[in-house]
């Protein structure tokens, strides 16, 4: 007498499984929205990269973003310093290279505009380095 019956298990297992659909539906039409998240972070950390690099090494330091990546070079030396790939279902506008002095100040202000189909953010650089994230 004690206990649940089949049909008392099975309504709780149908109510919990449309739950976990609605929650999967949900989960999904956020993935947008962290996958330019994390971009906009990435891009911020490049350019705080580019500028540590810049002040490490006493040297004016670029950095450049293309469409679905970037690179931090050392002008100076004319070297690579690092490079990577940004998600590609993200897309980085930024025609302009950032370029930091050996004091890690940025030559100009800049704006870089991270978006995919649905979000846009802004990262921009003042002229002090700071990179803020909009």
């Amino acid at each position: 007498a004690q206990g649940f019956s089949v049909i008392e298990l099975l309504v709780a297992l149908s109510i919990l499984s449309l739950l976990l659909g609605i929650a999967a539906v949900s989960l999904g039409s956020l993935a947008p929205k962290f996958a330019l998240d994390n971009t906009v972070r990435s891009v911020a950390m490049a350019l705080n990269q580019g500028r540590s690099q810049a002040i490490t090494r006493g040297h004016t330091v670029d950095v450049t973003f293309a469409t679905h990546s970037y690179e931090i070079t050392d002008t100076d030396d004319d070297a690579v310093l690092a490079a990577d790939a940004l998600s590609t279902i993200v897309a980085v506008s930024a025609a302009d290279v950032v370029t930091f002095t050996s004091l890690g100040m940025a030559a100009a202000p800049t704006t870089i505009t991270v978006s995919n189909d649905s979000y846009s953010r802004d990262v921009e650089i003042g002229i002090t380095g700071e990179v803020m994230i909009q």
